[in-house]
C-alpha cells in the first residue's frame, strides 16, 4: 500500500502556463506534478541518481576478468518531509525534513523541475564555486517555516521553542567565518554525590543515590548554533506549534506598514512580536485558550483565527489581543458521527464524541466576491473538510456561523488552494473563481482512526474538490473528472512504511495535550 502525501502545495513557476505544479510529499519523497495533465515531472531525491544496486568487477593485472561483486542496497532511512512551502514569487521551494532537523530549498523551472539549492556548507570540502551536499540542519527539530513577502529570509521555528530567521539562498562565504568562535569552556569536575550508602537509609533514598550514581553528567547540555548564517529572533518556553508573518498598514495617511510575528506554543499562548529586526519587542499577546494551540491562520488584515486542543477555534482581533468570537466544534463532530460518516468500532484508539478534539489545519481560501470566501478546517483523525463563510466571523455578524463539513474518503491530512494564474490581472480576477482544493487523505488507516489499519486497501490519496456552482449550496464536493487528473500521483509507488511509522508522521497533534496525573513523556528533539 502506497504511503499517503503527508506534505502538500501549489506553485506556479515563473514563465510557466499557469495551470501551476502540485508539490506532494510521501515520506522522504517529494513529487512535482503538472496540474494541467497530472503528469509527475521530477522528484526528489532522484532515484536514477542513487540506484538500488550497482555490480562491480574486480580487476586482475593478468588472467581473466575478476570476479563481479555485487554491492547491496543502502539500508539507510531517509529522513521524511515534514514542512513544505513556497516562496511567495513561485522561484523556490522550502522543505523541512524530520529525523535530521535540516531545511532544504530548490529552484523550481518553468516545467516543474527541482534542483536542490542551499547546499553550500561542507567543512570537510571546498565552498566556493561548487554544489555540495551539506543541507542547514538546526539545533532542533524545525515545526513551522515562513518566508518574508521579500523573498530573501526564511524564518524557522523550532520545537525548543526559538525562532531563527536566514536567508533563503546563502552566500559563499567560508563556514569558519558564519559562526563565532566559542572560548573554550574549562574541564568540569567530576561530580561526586554528597552521600554514601552508609549515610542514607531509606528505600527511596537509596534509590535517588543509585541513580545519582549511575548518571555520568548531571550538568545540562549546551545546544549548539547552527553552522551557518542565522540570526535567533525570539523564544518560547514552552514548545512552538505555528508561526505567523503578518503586515498592517496603519489608519494614518503616509504611515509605514509595520510587519509582525504571530507565534503560539503548547501552554495555550499565542503571542504577537514586532517584525524584522525588533522581534525582541513583544506587542502583545493573545490568551483564553485552555489547552495547546497548534494552528495559527490570518483571515484578514485583523483577524486571526486559532485551534489547538479546545473544542472551539478563537477568532480575535489580534492587533488589540481581544477574543471576538469562539466558533463551537464540537456539535458539528457529534453530528458527524451521527450522520454515519465515522464507524463505530471497538478499536480503543477510536476516539469518542464525546472525547476531545484536535485542529491539525486551518486555512483561508479567498474568492472574487469576500462573501464567498471561506475558512478551511482539519481535524485530527477525522475525515471531514469543515468549512465556514470567512465573512461570519466578523464581530457585528448577529447569527451562528454556517459551520458544515464535506465528507472524504479518508482522515484529512494536508490542503493545497490550487488557483490558475492568468496572463492578464483582469483574467486572474476572474480566474479566482476557478478556486478548487486538492486534499491529501489517509489511504492506510480507517475513517476515523489513527492506528487502525483499513480493511480494504485504497490507493486514493489525493482529491480534487472545486466549490459548488450552485450559489445556495456552498460546499465543496469531489470531482471525479479533475480527480482523474491526479491519477499518475496516487498510483506512484511511494516508501515503505509500517502503519506505526506512517500513524506517527501524519498525527501527532493530540500529543501535544497535557495529562493531567501522570509523568509527560519527553518530545523528541
Amino acid at each position: 500500500m502506497q504511503h499517503p502525501y503527508q506534505c502538500i502545495c501549489v506553485c506556479h513557476p515563473v514563465g510557466g502556463d499557469g495551470s501551476g505544479m502540485l508539490l506532494a510529499a510521501s515520506g522522504p519523497k517529494i513529487s512535482s506534478v503538472n496540474l494541467q495533465n497530472g503528469s509527475i515531472v521530477s522528484s526528489w531525491p532522484d532515484e536514477e541518481s542513487s540506484p538500488a544496486h550497482e555490480t562491480r568487477e574486480t580487476s586482475t593485472p593478468e588472467g581473466p576478468p575478476g570476479k563481479k561483486r555485487k554491492i547491496a542496497q543502502s539500508t539507510e532511512t531517509k529522513p521524511n518531509v515534514i514542512q513544505l512551502t513556497t516562496s511567495h514569487d513561485h522561484k523556490h521551494v522550502i522543505a523541512a525534513t524530520g529525523e535530521d532537523k535540516c531545511i532544504r530549498v530548490f529552484a523550481i523551472d518553468p516545467t516543474g523541475q527541482l534542483t536542490q539549492l542551499s547546499e553550500r556548507y561542507n567543512e570537510s570540502l571546498l565552498y566556493r564555486g561548487l554544489e555540495l551536499t551539506m543541507p542547514r540542519c538546526m539545533p532542533k527539530r524545525p515545526c513551522a517555516i515562513a518566508v518574508t513577502p521579500d523573498n530573501q529570509t526564511v524564518i524557522l521555528g523550532d520545537k525548543h521553542g526559538d525562532v531563527y530567521s536566514l536567508p533563503l539562498l546563502p552566500e559563499d562565504k567560508d563556514p569558519s567565518q558564519l559562526v563565532p568562535e566559542r572560548a573554550e569552556a574549562a574541564p568540569r569536575k567530576a561530580f561526586v554525590p554528597a552521600a554514601t550508602n552508609l549515610t542514607v537509609h531509606t528505600g527511596r533514598n537509596l534509590k535517588a543515590l543509585e541513580a545519582q550514581q549511575k548518571q555520568k553528567d548531571l550538568h545540562a547540555k549546551t545546544k549548539e548554533p547552527p553552522k551557518f548564517e542565522s540570526t535567533l529572533l525570539l523564544g518560547h518556553v514552552s514548545m512552538l506549534t505555528d508561526l505567523l508573518l503578518a503586515t498592517v498598514v496603519p489608519d494614518e495617511p503616509n504611515a509605514k506598514p509595520r510587519n509582525y510575528i504571530l507565534t503560539s506554543d503548547r501552554d495555550e499562548h499565542i503571542r504577537v512580536s514586532r517584525g524584522l529586526p525588533q522581534t525582541h519587542v513583544i506587542e502583545g499577546y493573545c490568551l483564553g485558550h485552555t489547552e495547546f494551540v497548534s494552528k495559527l491562520c490570518i483571515v484578514n488584515d485583523r483577524l486571526l483565527v486559532s485551534g489547538g486542543g479546545n473544542d472551539w477555534l478563537g477568532v480575535w482581533d489580534w492587533v488589540r489581543g481581544e477574543l471576538e468570537m469562539k466558533l463551537d466544534l464540537k456539535d458539528l463532530l457529534v453530528a458527524v458521527r451521527q450522520d454515519g460518516l465515522i464507524p463505530r468500532t471497538s478499536d480503543a484508539s477510536l476516539r469518542d464524541a464525546s472525547d476531545t478534539v484536535a485542529v491539525s489545519g486551518l486555512w483561508a481560501c479567498h474568492m472574487a466576491h469576500p462573501h464567498e470566501s471561506q475558512l478551511l478546517i482539519a481535524l485530527e483523525g477525522v475525515p471531514a473538510l469543515f468549512h465556514v463563510p470567512i465573512s461570519q466571523l466578523v464581530a457585528q455578524y448577529q447569527c451562528r456561523p454556517d459551520l458544515e463539513y464535506t465528507a472524504l474518503p479518508g482522515n484529512l491530512l494536508d490542503i493545497a488552494i490550487h488557483t490558475p494564474v492568468s496572463a492578464t490581472s483582469a483574467e486572474h480576477l476572474s480566474s479566482l473563481n476557478e478556486v478548487s482544493l486538492i486534499v491529501s487523505v489517509d489511504n492506510m488507516h480507517a475513517l476515523g482512526s489513527t492506528s487502525q489499519p483499513r480493511s480494504e486497501p485504497t490507493s486514493q490519496r489525493l482529491l480534487s474538490l472545486p466549490l459548488c456552482k450552485d450559489p445556495e449550496v456552498k460546499r465543496w464536493g469531489i470531482d471525479e473528472r479533475s480527480t482523474a487528473l491526479l491519477e499518475a500521483a496516487n498510483s506512484a509507488e511511494g516508501p515503505e512504511r509500517g502503519g506505526k511509522g506512517v500513524a506517527a508522521l501524519c498525527y501527532g497533534v493530540e500529543t501535544l495535550r497535557k495529562r493531567g496525573g501522570g509523568k509527560e513523556e519527553e518530545e523528541e528533539g
